[in-house]
This record gives structure tokens, C-alpha cells and sequence, in this order.
């Protein structure tokens, strides 16, 4: 759990050495809303958005922070802690847009 005031300087601190294909999930206390962050390539992240509102955005990585800042306060509004996961393995497929295909879940 991270405190929401610092989460947008960890995401863009760690979506930096994050391996192509895996992701950052960012969920809420009760794990029911997020934000998924996936790196597609150097150049591109496509980042989802699931919970109040639905939408996928593919930016480049200087537009993260900005974005982000946007999507955190739509998305956890009341939230003080945030859930920072990482998927140590690629666990997204991408079509050619880049738009996500499919999950696979990651081991428990």
C-alpha cells in the first residue's frame, strides 16, 4: 500500500525499469477499481482504465504523469492508500494497435 500522495512519483520511477510486456496494476482498498499501466514497447505505455469509467489511452512515457494524475483522482477519490502490484512475467497479450486482448492471470 502506498499513500496517494506518492504513487505517481513510484509509477513513474518504477514504470521506468519495468521489461517490456509487464505491467503495473494500481487497485483500491477493496480491490474493486484500477488502473493498469503496461509497457508495449520504448516508446509506448497503454494504460487501462477500469472502474468508475471504462477507457484505454496509449501515450508516450512523458504524458504518463499528467494522465495519471488525472485518472487517480477520478478513479480513488476517498482513497489515502493505493495497492501498487507489479507482474514480474508478461501476463498481457497485445494485438497490433496495441490494444489489450487478453489476461492471463499470474500464479497465486
Amino acid at each position: 500500500m502506498i499513500d496517494k500522495t506518492k504513487i505517481i512519483d513510484t509509477v513513474c520511477e518504477r514504470i521506468g525499469k519495468l521489461p517490456l510486456g509487464h505491467y503495473l496494476d494500481l487497485k483500491t482498498y477493496k480491490r474493486n477499481r484500477s488502473i493498469i499501466i503496461a509497457k508495449i514497447d520504448e516508446e509506448d505505455l497503454l494504460v487501462i482504465e477500469n472502474g468508475y469509467f471504462k477507457e484505454r489511452f496509449r501515450i508516450k512515457p512523458e504524458k504518463l504523469k499528467k494522465l495519471l494524475k488525472t485518472l487517480v483522482s477520478k478513479e480513488f477519490p476517498r482513497s489515502h492508500k493505493i495497492r501498487l502490484y507489479k507482474e514480474t512475467r508478461p501476463a498481457l497479450i497485445f494485438d497490433m494497435d496495441g490494444v489489450l486482448t487478453t489476461v492471463i492471470p499470474a500464479e497465486q
